[in-house]
């Protein structure tokens, strides 16, 4: 997973500059959003297609999957979700792993699972400028997308495992403030949503026997010291929305614990799923199936139920695109 991810989540847990949200992922004021409508007039046509596709950004041609609902007539919005890899992980692992494509496209999501850069493949958490710049990435080719498919711009998510949450979890503060809900596994950071930014709703995975980002936080791997108890964190999101207390807890499987922090600013929620026992795995993977306990829950139809319930909010003003 890379020691660069363990400073990234060290330096965000003594971030100072979050603050209550003002609720789901604002559009930014001005926005001229062409697919922020239910339709598409004219239609946005597109054909369905397993082989990698590409997008050429500043001097790099970008690789990703795309996956179309099989509905998909170009006429209806559909939502659109990134789904990111771990740290040297590809697209095609990821998929597989998570299933992603194939239960987001039978509820009519668009997935998009793409690649890093590097060798091997990392995302670049901290926007250093001496790597690719991963986050304008991202924007960019979401708006491509929002111009070729007839997506529904208030439905835009993000998620990803290891390496990928981490980025998953800086990208949904990052202007221009796109993703209604995010999903983390197994690297659950803490926001770094601006205070006078609507802040998205969050659903977080962590096994409480991961090896690489220990639950109970410190130090990881001989590398970086300071990274955050995954339930401290829980309890900055709750501090940063403005949420209700206590959480409400739940068992929804054995060895699965649930906290959930609702009532939040702006009508966001942030519930954190405990794999009792889990390691450093997708919950439910098919690649890997586990023999029992928390870690055979299926983290995607549980990441996808919450998407299902979360739309981006017009309530406060931001950036253009």
């Amino acid at each position: 997973m890379g020691t660069a991810l363990f400073a990234a989540l060290a330096v965000a847990a003594c971030s100072s500059g979050s603050g209550a949200g003002a609720g789901n992922a604002d559009r930014p004021d001005g926005a001229t959003d062409a697919s922020a409508t239910a339709d598409c007039d004219p239609p946005r046509p597109a054909v369905a297609t397993a082989a990698p596709q590409t997008f050429r950004f500043g001097d790099e041609e970008r690789a990703y999957l795309l996956a179309l609902p099989d509905d998909y007539d170009g006429t209806t919005a559909h939502p659109l979700v990134f789904n990111f890899h771990g740290f040297a992980g590809s697209k095609e692992g990821h998929d597989a792993n998570t299933a992603m494509a194939e239960k987001g496209t039978a509820r009519g999501y668009v997935v998009v699972t793409p690649d890093a850069l590097g060798e091997p493949r990392d995302w670049n958490y901290f926007g250093n400028p001496a790597r690719a710049d991963d986050f304008g990435f991202v924007n960019a080719l979401v708006a491509d997308l929002s111009e070729r498919l007839c997506i529904d711009a208030d439905r835009i998510y993000a998620a990803g495992h290891s390496a990928g949450s981490a980025f998953t979890g800086f990208l949904q503060c990052r202007a221009p403030y796109r993703f209604a809900a995010a999903a983390m596994v197994a690297a659950f950071i803490p926001t770094t949503c601006p205070a006078d930014r609507a802040s998205p709703s969050v659903i977080a995975f962590h096994g409480t026997a991961d090896p690489l980002v220990p639950y109970d936080g410190g130090s990881v791997g001989g590398g970086a010291t300071g990274i955050p108890p995954v339930l401290q964190t829980l309890q900055q999101y709750a501090d940063a929305y403005g949420c209700d207390r206590p959480a409400t807890e739940d068992e929804p499987a054995a060895g699965v614990e649930t906290d959930t922090f609702g009532g939040c600013a702006g009508g966001s929620e942030v519930v954190l799923y405990t794999i009792v026992g889990g390691g450093h795995d997708w919950p439910g993977n098919p690649v890997r199936p586990a023999t029992g306990g928390g870690q055979a829950y299926p983290a995607t139809d549980a990441i996808l139920d919450f998407f299902d319930a979360h739309h981006r909010t017009a309530d406060s003003g931001g950036d253009g695109t």
